[in-house]
């Protein structure tokens, strides 16, 4: 059965507004960029599944072993759109958690593949970050709300509502801010080399240097 691992990635300056991130020494862009190459480096290491890029500029990131899906809404709208082009079983991610360990990844497709019609994972601030689907769900992600405390209790309610079978894996945090990039780094210390390799350069080349809004 093939499967599909889907990289979803907001414009840049939209994932460094919405994650409360001012500036990284002037170049927040750096750091975007060192999250979307760990989260292509994430996706290609996942043996037998087609990695497919999805955003509104996706040639900026496309590579030959990646599909490539041009996407023309955002938020919720731009997640069903992906999963809508498709081939399922499929799971999507985003490009903030670069240190996701590739076997929650397998366990996402091993549950779909047993039954569950989907998967969730729950993120530390009440969004989801992965979702995976075992048949195309048209309409299922239409007008979701947008915000993070009431993503997840919206998709539950419409998994009810539509008699899914839903499962749950592990939580895991995803990285929103800079207190989340300072225990990225702690937690990096501890993981393989190979883990989030661009984000981890990214970092050991001055975190201190960082500025958030407000902060």
């Amino acid at each position: 059965m093939p499967r599909t691992l889907i990289v979803y990635a907001k414009d840049g300056r939209d994932w460094v507004r919405e994650s409360q991130i001012a500036s990284f020494r002037d170049d927040a862009d750096v750091l975007y960029q060192a999250l979307c190459a760990d989260a292509l480096m994430l996706a290609l290491a996942l043996n037998g599944t087609q990695a497919v890029w999805a955003s509104r500029a996706p040639r900026a990131y496309a590579q030959p072993d990646v599909a490539v899906i041009a996407l023309n809404g955002s938020d919720w709208n731009a997640v069903g759109e992906a999963f809508a082009q498709s081939a399922h079983p499929a799971v999507l991610i985003g490009i903030d958690t670069p240190h996701l360990p590739l076997n929650r990844l397998r366990d996402a497709f091993t549950r779909l593949e047993d039954g569950a019609d989907l998967v969730i994972g729950p993120a530390e601030d009440g969004s989801p970050y992965l979702i995976g689907i075992k048949a195309a769900l048209p309409g299922f992600f239409d007008a979701m709300p947008h915000d993070h405390n009431h993503s997840m209790r919206a998709l539950q309610q419409r998994v009810g509502e539509a008699g899914l079978r839903l499962t749950r894996l592990p939580g895991w945090y995803r990285i929103n801010g800079y207190d989340d990039l300072h225990r990225l780094n702690e937690d990096l210390r501890v993981m393989p080399h190979d883990v989030a390799v661009h984000t981890r350069a990214f970092l050991n080349a001055g975190l201190d240097q960082a500025q958030v809004v407000g902060g």
